[in-house]
């Protein structure tokens, strides 16, 4: 599995991931094996790719079924970053973080352990900044 997002320890796989740079943004599209994408985005700081959170919790929310406000390192921290490793052309994008979440728009009748964990792998070509 070399794209795939873990939300509480349930994987989902990305059929692909394309990364792309202008300037300081960058965008990553996942695409899903049954078809259409997804779209991470954030801004680039020095080696690291800080998250848009909005865009995060799209992500998170299609993935859910339902929506959902994400709280990276809790509500005192709030932001999380895709860490870099780039070998050659070749770029392994990836986070591991606790977060906490908005428990008022929960579906009725589930139960979340606290704090909830993510962890996101994408392998993607690196490219040329715009």
């Amino acid at each position: 599995m070399h794209s795939f997002i873990e939300l509480d320890g349930v994987p989902t796989p990305f059929a692909n991931a394309v990364l792309h740079l202008e300037e300081s943004d960058w965008f990553l599209v996942l695409a899903r094996p049954e078809g259409g994408a997804l779209e991470l985005a954030g801004e680039v700081r020095g080696e690291r790719l800080r998250l848009d959170l909005r865009a995060l919790d799209a992500v998170l929310g299609a993935l859910q079924g339902c929506a959902i406000t994400t709280y990276p390192g809790g509500q005192s921290v709030c932001e999380a970053f895709l860490d870099v490793q780039r070998e050659g052309e070749t770029a392994t994008l990836h986070a591991d973080f606790p977060f906490d979440w908005d428990r008022h728009i929960d579906p009725p009748g589930r139960i979340y352990a606290e704090p909830r964990r993510l962890r996101m792998k994408f392998t993607v070509s690196w490219p040329e900044a715009s």
